[in-house]
């Protein structure tokens, strides 16, 4: 299909990982539509909302939450962890950028995309994740990160998630997935969310 000249491709996916099993995720996930709406980003961007899990009679609500946003929906099974919805989610994204943020992601400012995607493109990083200080010091993964979708689909690709240890040595702080980065001669940069208030979980 062709693109309207005066409406181009965007360069950035922002995928939502939209998991809802038990009241807490239900109230992450209401709290990031609210967000969203409120703090819409003006950069031009794609929204993706992956839904994991639901049975097929329970996606038209889905549907509807997040109709106003126009997204691309993709639907996922439960089977595995948020890495797993990522991996089999990066096979749809076309945008070469892709920011994967999971069930508790809240935007809580003005120009938090951009914030993000201005890090990510600062000379020689390949990875910008959204963290809290305390990540440094405890094994609490990221609230999303931002990467080049290829390089992803790359990277992601090696991890065999057979078990929980799998998937936490590559999710947990994304330590596998910045050495894979960093191999490539490219820097990982943390935009901590005290310091921009960008999101919370």
């Amino acid at each position: 299909l062709l693109q309207n000249a005066e409406h181009p491709r965007p360069d950035i996916a922002v995928v939502y990982l939209n998991r809802v099993t038990d009241a807490q995720e239900e109230k992450g996930r209401n709290a990031f539509i609210e967000s969203y709406r409120r703090y819409r980003p003006a950069l031009a961007h794609q929204f993706y909302v992956v839904n994991k899990g639901f049975a097929p009679e329970h996606l038209p609500i889905q549907y509807e939450l997040f109709s106003e946003f126009a997204p691309r929906f993709i639907q996922v099974t439960d089977e595995g962890y948020d890495l797993t919805a990522y991996q089999t989610a990066a096979a749809f994204i076309e945008e070469p950028v892709v920011l994967f943020l999971n069930t508790y992601s809240e935007p809580l400012h003005e120009g938090w995309l951009e914030k993000l995607h201005d890090a990510f493109r600062s000379p020689g990083v390949g990875l910008a994740e959204l963290a809290k200080p305390r990540d440094v010091h405890q094994s609490i993964g990221p609230t999303g990160f931002m990467i080049e979708t290829e390089r992803f689909r790359r990277l992601a690709a090696s991890p065999q998630l057979t078990g929980q240890g799998e998937a936490h040595r590559f999710e947990e702080g994304l330590a596998s997935l910045t050495r894979m980065v960093e191999a490539e001669k490219l820097t990982t940069t943390v935009v901590w969310k005290s310091a921009f208030s960008l999101l919370q979980n």
